[in-house]
């Protein structure tokens, strides 16, 4: 299955501990620019994200 990207912009911070493996929607990669992606397969929805530049805090937002 392939994988898609979407560049959700840069986001600067220190790295945290590695999480354990699984299936999951989506996964969160960062390069060496300080750019996020999020990494999801081909023909699901894209994650709706938000970044919030005040705090720095990234948002998964879910429907009801």
């Amino acid at each position: 299955m392939a994988k898609r990207e979407e560049l959700l912009g840069p986001v600067v911070g220190p790295q945290g501990p590695k999480g354990d493996k699984g299936d999951c929607l989506f996964s969160l990669e960062l390069d060496s620019n300080g750019n996020l992606y999020a990494i999801y397969q081909d023909g699901s929805a894209v994650p709706n994200l938000e970044f919030e530049t005040a705090t720095g805090n990234l948002y998964l937002v879910v429907d009801e």
